[in-house]
């Protein structure tokens, strides 16, 4: 975590895994409007071509309207880079490009979302111009590291180095959510069928299933959300100690404490609601 010194320059893009969803999401709505405009186009029969035209248009108007707003609203940030400089920062967008100068930095403004859901920092400049790095930038820690190291008095090397350690941990904690939803077994017994038993315990007792379906499947995730971020922040605890090494024991201890945790509290809860 030290700062950044050399003169070398380094270039900064949004990590490879956005613009795949940017394509994915891009395919999936032109997909969906071929299908939408064959459903509608069947239904069409003798009517005018231009009232059924507008009828195919308006039954796909939410993918086009994404569409839209992918192309001309994310496609612009998804695809800019930045070459990072130590005293200036170049905004590289298609053919043209925008040299700012660090010394003309007014201040920094961290977002209050943690890097793992995606928040990062903004660069306000005296012109007004505002420059957003989220931690969907790859290695855009580099920047900030960069930035402090011209301007000290921008931000304090208590918080820098907060948020350059929680930004490492960004890739080892969306692998780590990866490899959680490869289980999908595990959160479907989790998060459904466990639940199911419940509401069915609690439904044989005191409501009818309907009722007790309502009550129960809230209640559940919303044990789940709260023991997972309680999980996260011991997880986080750990890797600061081990410099940002994983340890599989460790984790798969932590998982299955979690998730003995959940259903203990969630059972614990059910009983209270049948006696109560």
């Amino acid at each position: 975590m030290s700062i950044v010194e050399n003169s070398e320059s380094l270039q900064l893009e949004y990590r490879p895994q956005v613009k795949k969803f940017f394509f994915y999401l891009l395919g999936f709505c032109l997909f969906s409007i071929l299908i939408l405009f064959r459903i509608e186009y069947g239904k069409i029969g003798n009517e005018d071509w231009y009232k059924g035209l507008f009828k195919m248009i308006l039954a796909a108007s939410v993918p086009i309207t994404i569409i839209v707003k992918l192309i001309f609203v994310f496609r612009p940030k998804i695809f800019t880079k930045y070459r990072i400089f130590n005293d200036k920062i170049e905004v590289l967008r298609g053919r043209s490009s925008n040299e700012l100068y660090f010394k003309d930095i007014d201040r920094i403004r961290f977002s209050w979302f943690s890097p793992r859901f995606f928040g990062g920092f903004a660069l306000h400049f005296r012109s007004g111009q505002l420059l957003k790095f989220p931690s969907l930038v790859e290695n855009c820690s580099e920047l900030i590291q960069k930035v402090a190291h011209a301007r000290a008095d921008l931000v304090s090397e208590e918080k820098l180095k907060e948020y350059i350690l929680l930004n490492e941990v960004v890739g080892i904690s969306w692998t780590r959510v990866k490899e959680r939803f490869l289980l999908w077994q595990v959160w479907v017994s989790k998060l459904v069928l466990f639940p199911l038993l419940l509401s069915y315990v609690v439904s044989l007792y005191k409501w009818d299933f309907s009722t007790s379906y309502l009550v129960i499947f809230p209640m559940a995730y919303v044990f789940a959300i709260l023991i997972n971020l309680v999980e996260e922040r011991i997880w986080m605890a750990q890797m600061k100690k081990s410099h940002l090494i994983r340890s599989a024991s460790f984790e798969k201890k932590l998982f299955v404490s979690s998730s003995f945790l959940y259903l203990l509290l969630t059972s614990f809860v059910t009983y209270l609601i049948l006696v109560i």
